[in-house]
């Protein structure tokens, strides 16, 4: 089945800049990260997708930075905007099977990625995502650029 062109998926990296951005938590490249994810939210017709192993990422990282609260508040934001893929055991086992990439942590992204037939995958790292089949990568800064239609 062909990945549909208005199905996007959001690399745990630009989740993270997203969330950091909005507290003043990184500087490097937090603000693109943001600039790209609301211009994404308000194309009609485009769908997010994020993987349930990039919300734990995310809370991961963020939990000893922000208060319980306010990372939960974040967390049920991200519920609210994007549609979040379910990980499980079979696609870990893809994952680790797959021959084409290095990076297993982006195999798993790329799974989730391939579950909601993304075609378009935004991530910092694009160069981790070049050698996967049927997914464009490109980078926060380049939303703008991208023709979706």
């Amino acid at each position: 089945m062909r990945n549909n062109e208005n199905h996007i998926f959001i690399d745990t990296n630009c989740l993270i800049g997203f969330v950091c951005e909005k507290y003043g938590l990184y500087n490097t490249g937090t603000r693109e990260n943001t600039t790209a994810l609301h211009y994404l939210l308000g194309m009609n017709g485009k769908k997010l997708y994020v993987s349930s192993l990039a919300v734990a990422q995310l809370t991961a990282k963020l939990q000893s930075r922000l208060t319980k609260d306010l990372l939960t508040e974040e967390i049920k934001l991200m519920l609210h905007r994007f549609n979040v893929i379910d990980f499980g055991r079979k696609d870990i086992e893809e994952a680790l099977n797959a021959p084409y990439a290095k990076d297993i942590e982006d195999l798993y992204q790329y799974k989730m990625s391939e579950k909601a037939r993304c075609l378009y995958i935004m991530t910092n790292n694009t160069k981790d995502f070049t050698t996967l089949l049927n997914v464009i990568p490109f980078k926060p800064k380049q939303v703008r650029m991208m023709n979706f239609k």
